[in-house]
């Protein structure tokens, strides 16, 4: 999986010291978003990675495309979408 070079992958949890229940969130606030905002960096670059390695299979497999093109034409009803979205547009 890629990884950004100023993005450091371990998460840093610290225990806030009690105080105000306002300023306890405020605290946990300031923690936890940058540690979400990390997260969600790794989840989108691992969809990428899966994303870029099917779609290279994909193309690779002549079997694979023939096997996307009979779910999208015979099972998902994709040539009678688009001939209906057509004809309107023919007359």
């Amino acid at each position: 999986m890629a990884r950004h070079a100023d993005i450091d992958a371990r998460p840093v949890y610290r225990k806030a010291p009690r105080l105000s229940l306002h300023k306890e969130i405020h605290i946990e606030t300031e923690i936890c978003e940058p540690l979400a905002a990390k997260d969600s960096f790794y989840a989108i670059m691992g969809a990428l990675d899966a994303h870029n390695l099917m779609s290279t299979q994909a193309l690779n497999s002549d079997e694979v495309q023939q096997g996307i093109l009979d779910i999208l034409l015979n099972h998902a009803g994709l040539y009678e979408a688009l001939r209906a979205k057509a004809s309107p547009m023919a007359g």
